[in-house]
């Protein structure tokens, strides 16, 4: 097994205490801990999925353009101009 430190920006990890509340609210105790729940997240996830998901975050960050998003508008361009 490897052991990792990982530094998380305040507002993800809060998300992971968030959640722990909320399952030990619906679990009862004992609950998963925030620490478990990032664990459990790292663990799922394959080597593909991985580069998927650092590849997708990327380019969001960038603004470049998905893989496999159409170039389909949800609104209509004239849309903007309406009255």
């Amino acid at each position: 097994m490897i052991h990792i430190t990982v530094a998380l920006p305040d507002h993800v990890a809060q998300q992971y205490y968030e959640a722990s509340e909320k399952l030990a609210h619906y679990l009862g105790e004992p609950a998963p801990n925030a620490q478990t729940l990032m664990r459990c997240m790292l663990a799922t996830f394959s080597a593909d999925e991985i580069a998927r998901n650092f590849d997708i975050g990327l380019r969001n960050h960038l603004g470049l353009p998905m893989p496999g998003e159409t170039d389909t508008y949800v609104f209509p361009p004239e849309f903007e101009n309406a009255p």
